[in-house]
C-alpha cells in the first residue's frame, strides 16, 4: 500500500509541476564571462533576460538580454532568427570557488540554463590567431588567394614579435594558433626555434600548413612529429607528377615525395606522433583522381583528416585557369556522391562554401556574433582584429575588420579585449 501511495503522489506532483518552456545551453563559462543561448518555446518572439548568480550567496553578478546572434545551428529553434544568444562579462574575475558555483538563470523563473556537454570553462575569447612568420611562399600556384605580384623579398618575423604573439596562447582555443595562414612557414630559418618557445602545456594549440616543397632533413621530421603541436596541414593536389607540378608551380614532385617518405618514417617510429592532415584543391585536372588520392593518403601516410576545398575566386586569378579548371555545382555533387562510398570517409571533409572577408567597416550591421574575435598577425607585428557576422545580402558568414594595431603595443590582453568589446559595440547599427 505504501508503494502504491508513493507512486500516486509522484504522479500527482508531476501533474501540478509548473511547465518550463525554456530551451538553451551555456556554451562558455569562464572566470570572466558567460556566453550561450536560451529561448521560450511557448513565446518564441520573446527575448529573455538572463542572470549570472552565485548559488551559495544568491548574489546576482550581472544580467543580459538573450537577443544576440548565435550560431546557425539553432536556426530551427524558436522563430528561426538565431537571435537568442546572451553575453555577460562579470564585474570581477571570479575566484575558483565562485567559478564553481556560478549558474545562469532566466530572470523571474527557477530555470537554470544547463551547461553544454562541450562547455568551455577558460577565458578564450579569441577564436584563432592566424599568424604568418614570413611574407612569402616558395611556390606560385595559379589558384593562390594571395597576390604575390609585388612580393620581391622575403621578410622574417622577429623574436620581439613572436614573443609578443605568444602572450595570447592562454586566450586562444586548442589547435587555433596558426604559425602560417597565407605563406610558407618553412622559409623561416627559426621555425623550429619559435615553436620551441611555446610552453609544452600550450603546444596543442599550435599548427601550421606547409607545401613540403622545400627539401627538409630527417632530423627536422623526427623533431616535428614529436614536437607536441596539434597537427600539420600538408597541401597537395595530385600524385601525378605533371598535374602536381602544373598546379604547384615551382615545385618538384620528387622533392615533395622525398619529404613525404621522411615524414612517414618519422611517424612510424614515434610513440606519440602529431596528427597529419591534408588539404587538396579540387579542379577539373585532378577531380577523377581524388578518391584514390584520399585512399592513399589515409592508408599510406596515416592521414587523420583530408579536406577537399573550393577556390576563392579572386580578381587576379587567370580567366583561362578559372574557365579550364573550376568545378561547377554538378561536379561537386558528383564528387560528394562518389566519396560517400569510400572507406574511412569520416576523415574526408569538403569546404565548398567559403567564408567572405570584408574590409574595415565604420559601421557594422547588428547581425554579428558577440564577444569573440579573430586575430590576423603579419610577420612585422601588424595585427588585424575581425568579428564574425552574418550577411543577409550574401546569405553567409563574413569576417569584418574592426581594428588594427601593432601587437607589440598591446600591454594587457584583458584590457585589450575590453577595448575590442567597446569598439564592436559602438560600431553596431541599431535596428
Amino acid at each position: 500500500m505504501y508503494n502504491i501511495s508513493k507512486k500516486l503522489l509522484k504522479k500527482l506532483k508531476s501533474l501540478f509541476t509548473v511547465h518550463e518552456p525554456f530551451i538553451g545551453f551555456v556554451d562558455e563559462l569562464s572566470d570572466s564571462y558567460a556566453y550561450g543561448w536560451v529561448c521560450n518555446q511557448d513565446f518564441p518572439n520573446q527575448r529573455l533576460i538572463c542572470e549570472a548568480i552565485l548559488q551559495k550567496t544568491n548574489e546576482i553578478l550581472v544580467s543580459s538580454v538573450a537577443d544576440k546572434l548565435h550560431y546557425e545551428t539553432i536556426k530551427e529553434i524558436g522563430d528561426g532568427s538565431c537571435y537568442y544568444a546572451f553575453y555577460m562579462k562579470f564585474p570581477r574575475v571570479l575566484s575558483v570557488k565562485e567559478h564553481e558555483n556560478v549558474v545562469i538563470r532566466v530572470k523571474n523563473s527557477n530555470y537554470k540554463i544547463p551547461f553544454a556537454s562541450n562547455i568551455r570553462l577558460e577565458f578564450q575569447p579569441f577564436v584563432h590567431m592566424a599568424m604568418d612568420i614570413v611574407n612569402n611562399c616558395n611556390l606560385r600556384c595559379p589558384f593562390c588567394l594571395y597576390d604575390y605580384t609585388s612580393t620581391n623579398k622575403t621578410y622574417f618575423m622577429s623574436e620581439e614579435v613572436i614573443e609578443s604573439a605568444l602572450r595570447f596562447l592562454p586566450y586562444i582555443r586548442n589547435s587555433e594558433f596558426w604559425f602560417s595562414c597565407l605563406h610558407e612557414p618553412t622559409l623561416h630559418p627559426k621555425l623550429k626555434d619559435y615553436i620551441e618557445k611555446v610552453p609544452e602545456i600550450y603546444r596543442n594549440k599550435i599548427f601550421f600548413t606547409t607545401n613540403l616543397a622545400k627539401r627538409m632533413s630527417d632530423q627536422f621530421f623526427n623533431w616535428l612529429v614529436n614536437s607536441g603541436i596539434d597537427h600539420i596541414n600538408i597541401s597537395l593536389e595530385s600524385f601525378d607528377s605533371v598535374i602536381y607540378e602544373q598546379l604547384r608551380k615551382g615545385a618538384k614532385q620528387y622533392v615533395f615525395l622525398e619529404n613525404m617518405e621522411k615524414l612517414k618514417k618519422a611517424v612510424l617510429t614515434s610513440v606519440h606522433p602529431i596528427r597529419i592532415q591534408f588539404i587538396i584543391m579540387a579542379y577539373q585536372s585532378n577531380v577523377k583522381e581524388l578518391p584514390d588520392l584520399f585512399n592513399r593518403l589515409v592508408n599510406d601516410y596515416n592521414a587523420s583528416k583530408v579536406e577537399i576545398r573550393n577556390t576563392f575566386d579572386t580578381p587576379y586569378l587567370s580567366k583561362d585557369f578559372k574557365e579550364r579548371e573550376f568545378l561547377n555545382d554538378s561536379d561537386w555533387v558528383n564528387l560528394r556522391r562518389l566519396c560517400k562510398t569510400l572507406p574511412n570517409n569520416d576523415k574526408l571533409f569538403f569546404l565548398q562554401d567559403l567564408q567572405v572577408e570584408e574590409a574595415n567597416q565604420r559601421r557594422i550591421s547588428v547581425n554579428r556574433f558577440v564577444g569573440q574575435f579573430m586575430l590576423r598577425l603579419s610577420w612585422d607585428g601588424h595585427l588585424k582584429v575581425f568579428v564574425e557576422a552574418y550577411s543577409n545580402i550574401q546569405g553567409k558568414k563574413v569576417e569584418r575588420n574592426i581594428f588594427e594595431t601593432n601587437i607589440k603595443d598591446i600591454v594587457n590582453i584583458h584590457d585589450f579585449y575590453d577595448q575590442l568589446i567597446e569598439i564592436s559595440n559602438n560600431m553596431i547599427i541599431k535596428n
